[in-house]
Order: structure tokens, then sequence, then C-alpha cells
């Protein structure tokens, strides 16, 4: 089986690797390379996380203030209250959702092999930013990173 195609899974990846070792190892650090761009320590402050809190998974998150829509059937309909849209400036923290933005992931190994999943239940979000999924996301973050933009 492939795993560098178009269709290869994370997990399909994970499970290759760790049929490849022959240890288990205690954590599992993912780290994807379409997020690339990480705030200094944050890899540390996850690990720590982790492992102060006795935490099976950590996962980064970011903030997203979109207004979502589900299309069906051709009909676009709103993920939330339209007849009371706030502004963006004006959503409390505790209104505010999040995105997953792949940036990294941590997993016990005993989670894995259980569950054949990197998360359980969300125990730390970790404020990062930068998905690179796409030519202009990819454009955007060389130029921060250039100091061209």
């Amino acid at each position: 089986k492939e795993l560098a195609d178009d269709k290869a899974s994370t997990e399909s990846a994970i499970d290759h690797y760790l049929k490849s070792i022959s240890y288990k190892p205690d954590l599992i650090v993912l780290l994807q390379p379409t997020s690339p761009h990480r705030p200094d320590g944050s890899l540390e402050k996850a690990i720590d996380t982790l492992i102060k809190y006795k935490h099976d998974s950590v996962l980064s998150i970011s903030p997203t203030h979109n207004f979502f829509w589900k299309v069906k059937n051709k009909t676009a309909r709103p993920l939330y209250d339209y007849k009371n849209r706030p502004r963006r400036q004006d959503i409390l923290a505790e209104d505010t959702n999040y995105i997953e933005n792949g940036s990294l992931y941590l997993f016990t190994y005993d989670l894995y092999n259980n569950k054949k999943n990197r998360l359980d239940i969300i125990i730390k979000k970790m404020i990062l930013v930068n998905i690179v999924d796409r030519p202009l996301n990819l454009s955007k973050l060389l130029g921060i990173l250039f100091n061209v933009i």
C-alpha cells in the first residue's frame, strides 16, 4: 500500500511507523508539514501540559470568527443565527469557535493503540495559525517569514 498518495490518511502513516519500530513509545508527536509555523516553545509547552495533567492527547487549534454555512442539495444554510449575527469584534471569548489547525498533535501510544485515533478528549487549546494546504497559504506564509507582506 502506498503511503504517499493523495488518499493516504495520517493514521495509515502512524500505523506504518508503529509497525516499523521495535519499541513502544510512551508519547507520539505528530507535526504536520502543512502547518509548519509554530510559536517558539509551543511544542515544549504541549508536552509539559500533557505530562503535568496526565492527559492522553493534546492538539493545537486556532480561533475562527468565520460564519459557517452548509451546502446540501445546492442550497446553502447558515450554521449560526443569521438573524442575530454579531460583529466579529463583539464575539465573546466563550462564544469563539476553534478549528484544528494540524500544527501539532501529541498523544500516548496507549490511546492510539486502543482507539486507533490520535484524539480522545480535547484537553488543552494551543493557539497557532498559518495552515498551509493551498498554494496561496504558502505564498502568504513565505511572505511573513521573509517580511515581504
